[in-house]
């Protein structure tokens, strides 16, 4: 319950923010093109930004407010894209794990261990990330890129997402195609994600960790997806230890 609250409270708060900065462009400017320009970029962002469609109530907003087509049209590509992609199956859905059983976890060592020890005998590189992180969402489009050079080796994707809303949190993995059998996605109780954090000394993000095939952790700032040549070869080196 404590999550789901957080969540909802999450969603008022992006809404509350739009409201504000809509009045505040209504006393502001007065010339109709230039407003429309700019309430365009409002809800282009708050969609960019949560990376689902507008709700009903904003959408209407959206419809009352924007008149111009080209600006409209701006705002539908994406809305309409969101739309569509929250329909979809997720490809390969046991990349994304359960993780309710955890809520009454207490012991940061303990819970990451159990989390770690299905894949002894791999490498895993831990991403740290949210929904509401943008150089964490840029950095998911060199994913791919990075999986092709590590394609069938001893290798686990493993994501912990922060203070990540549901709806939010699977359209950037299905936008991303995050999933598959080298992959695993944790979107932890907030307690707990907390203290994995705490404990791993997770301060900013993205922040990306090594963990070799006895399950130590032996690099606490491994390299980002973009800098794909410098993480493969320190994935190949723990490989080949």
């Amino acid at each position: 319950m404590k999550d789901e609250w957080s969540e909802i409270v999450s969603e008022l708060l992006d809404k509350m923010r739009l409201e504000a900065d809509l009045v505040n462009l209504d006393q502001e400017i007065k010339d109709p093109l230039l407003k429309d320009l700019f309430e365009a970029q409002n809800f282009y962002w708050l969609i960019d930004y949560r990376k689902i469609s507008l709700p009903a109530e904003l959408y209407e907003a959206f419809q009352q407010r924007v008149q111009n087509p080209v600006f409209a049209a701006r705002v539908n590509e994406p809305n309409n894209h969101y739309r569509e992609l929250i329909t979809q199956d997720i490809y390969y859905i046991e990349s994304l794990k359960n993780t309710d059983h955890l809520k009454e976890a207490k012991d940061a060592d303990s819970l990451l261990a159990s989390l770690i020890e299905p894949y002894r005998g791999k490498v895993i590189y831990v991403d740290f990330w949210g929904t509401w992180c943008g150089p964490c969402k840029g950095q998911m489009q060199y994913v791919k890129f990075v999986k092709e050079d590590l394609k069938d080796q001893d290798v686990i994707f493993m994501y912990f997402a922060n203070n990540s809303p549901e709806a939010s949190w699977k359209n950037i993995i299905r936008e991303n195609q995050l999933t598959g059998k080298s992959a695993v996605h944790y979107r932890l109780p907030r307690e707990q994600q907390a203290m994995i954090e705490r404990r791993l000394s997770v301060r900013s993000f993205p922040t990306y960790m090594l963990i070799d095939k006895e399950g130590n952790i032996v690099n606490m700032s491994a390299p980002r997806p973009q800098d794909k040549k410098a993480l493969v070869t320190a994935v190949n080196n723990l490989l080949n230890q």
